[in-house]
């Protein structure tokens, strides 16, 4: 999910990306778009256990 904000932001273009949605109940691919530097609004939500500032600290698990 990270991949597409980060790709997005150092080649400072607009991006649409596709991340598995990753609940254990479905196969729903989730949209992922940038426009401008900003995700577009969509009606879904994403939960990180790991705060991003941590991410680094063991990065196989995140």
């Amino acid at each position: 999910m990270w991949d597409i904000f980060g790709i997005a932001a150092i080649l400072g273009k607009d991006a649409t990306g596709h991340a598995p949605c990753g609940c254990g109940e479905c196969s729903e691919k989730l949209d992922v778009v940038i426009r401008h530097g900003r995700s577009v609004a969509s009606d879904w939500i994403v939960h990180f256990v790991v705060p991003a500032a941590r991410f680094w600290e063991n990065i196989g698990y995140t």
